[in-house]
């Protein structure tokens, strides 16, 4: 499944706001009739990010731009192959990225979110919401002060295309996610539970004898197919 969700919209009938939600659905080939998880990305967790480097440490004084056409190819495939989606928020009225990670239980959900928290005060920047439940650990993030691409204004009007400060996901949330990514991996990723040795199964078993001699000792009558 490639990231060309289509979908039709009715431009005319938007306030000036939510163009920018047009934008950036988009640029993010996100679906605005259904605002859920865009599908068929859950893959292995085993899966490698490939051969994607890590986006730079970001001034954290300046707004950051909503990713280009470019850098949503470069980075966003690569994290989808590990588990990571595109998610519309309704509260929010804008995408995040998010992710859910198995965890062996409680214990080891409050070790990995305090890694997750170490990760956000050195990065200066933190999730939307991280929860654990059924041991499942999820995240979402995105840049609440991001700006976004140059806006056209509807037909007719004076001004020429400008940013507007509005949420979205930047290369900040990217290099976040890879830092959580990595971390789970290396650190909080469930183990391949060993395959038990089971033994031979008795031939008394296979061919019926004791199952057929406890029915007719019981006197249950049975059938054979």
């Amino acid at each position: 499944m490639s990231l060309d969700v289509h979908y039709t919209i009715e431009t005319r009938q938007l306030r000036e706001r939510d163009t920018i939600f047009v934008f950036f659905l988009e640029k993010m080939r996100c679906s605005p009739s259904s605002w859920q998880l865009i599908p068929a990305f859950r893959r292995s967790l085993h899966t490698s990010q490939g051969n994607v480097d890590l986006p730079l440490s970001l001034p954290t004084t300046a707004p950051t731009y909503w990713l280009s056409e470019d850098e949503l190819k470069r980075y966003i495939p690569p994290l989808m192959r590990v588990g990571w989606c595109l998610r519309w928020s309704t509260k929010l009225k804008s995408c995040e990225l998010s992710s859910e990670f198995p965890i062996a239980g409680y214990n080891t959900a409050m070790r990995f979110m305090n890694d997750i928290s170490t990760i956000a005060n050195e990065e200066n920047h933190h999730p939307e919401r991280v929860g654990f439940a059924s041991k499942r650990l999820s995240i979402s993030v995105q840049t609440h002060s991001a700006l976004s691409p140059p806006i056209s204004l509807p037909e007719g009007a004076a001004r020429e295309p400008v940013p507007y400060k509005y949420p979205g996901i930047t290369l900040r949330d990217v290099r976040f996610a890879m830092l959580v990514q990595r971390q789970y991996v290396e650190k909080y990723q469930p183990k391949p539970r060993k395959p038990r040795d089971a033994p031979e199964v008795p031939e008394v078993l296979t061919d019926g004898s004791i199952a057929k001699g406890i029915l007719e000792r019981a006197g249950i009558t049975y059938v054979t197919d």
